[in-house]
């Protein structure tokens, strides 16, 4: 069936929750940090020390793009990046909701679904199979592996053309207001923003978890 509603889901925070409630206090972020600095030790040949301030350096500048650091300043590839830093064992970090794969199909029936990350696909597959539902996304996942991605502010128009589905017949769901919510409602989309602690002015629905996202969904009448 040629499915014209689209529903684009995050999945850091979105699908499942962190341990202690955010990626920081998870342990994630400490991890993937000691694996960069382990990173650009080997490939640069430095002392542990030194890949440490470099690290530093690149994160003054570029944020957490430090894949896209790497390759502009050093040359390093990207996806070795990626698979040497961001492949662990994801559940260590994270907790999963029941029933994901049952609402996610019932999702499924009437909207297309994809899933928007600004991770790497290393760390999407490991979680996609952690959660079980690699198979409710199979050639409709857009990573953070190349130049488009949420932060940037240019992934949720490239998903619309690509699609050709009319704004008012997409919703984004997300845990970041300014990633998820508020480039997504400039451009006309539906918007659910899923959080237990915070509230978006924002979005058009707020819920604690994504479990509730069938009872809101209704709401939105797009037939």
């Amino acid at each position: 069936m040629l499915k014209n509603k689209l529903i684009i889901l995050d999945m850091d925070g979105t699908l499942y929750d962190f341990k202690g409630g955010s990626f920081v206090k998870s342990g994630l972020r400490q991890k993937i940090i000691e694996n960069a600095i382990s990173f650009i030790q080997i490939k640069l040949n430095k002392t542990r020390q030194d890949a440490n301030k470099i690290l530093k350096v690149l994160e003054a500048k570029y944020g957490e793009n430090i894949s896209i650091a790497l390759e502009e300043k050093f040359n390093l590839s990207r996806q070795d990046y990626f698979e040497y830093v961001w492949d662990v064992e994801s559940k260590l970090f994270i907790e999963t909701h029941r029933n994901l794969d049952n609402i996610l199909r019932e999702l499924d029936k009437e909207f297309k679904l994809i899933l928007i990350s600004d991770a790497p696909q290393v760390w999407i597959d490991n979680i996609l199979q952690k959660l079980e539902i690699t198979h409710l996304f199979m050639g409709e996942i857009f990573s953070g592996d190349g130049d488009s991605r949420k932060i940037f502010g240019n992934r949720f128009n490239n998903i619309s053309q690509h699609y050709n589905i009319l704004p008012e017949r997409i919703i984004s769901i997300g845990d970041q207001e300014s990633t998820d919510i508020i480039p997504a409602h400039k451009l006309g989309f539906k918007t659910v923003f899923v959080s237990r602690k915070e509230q978006s002015l924002v979005a058009d629905v707020n819920i604690e978890n994504i479990t509730k996202i069938g009872e809101v969904i209704k709401l939105f009448n797009i037939n």
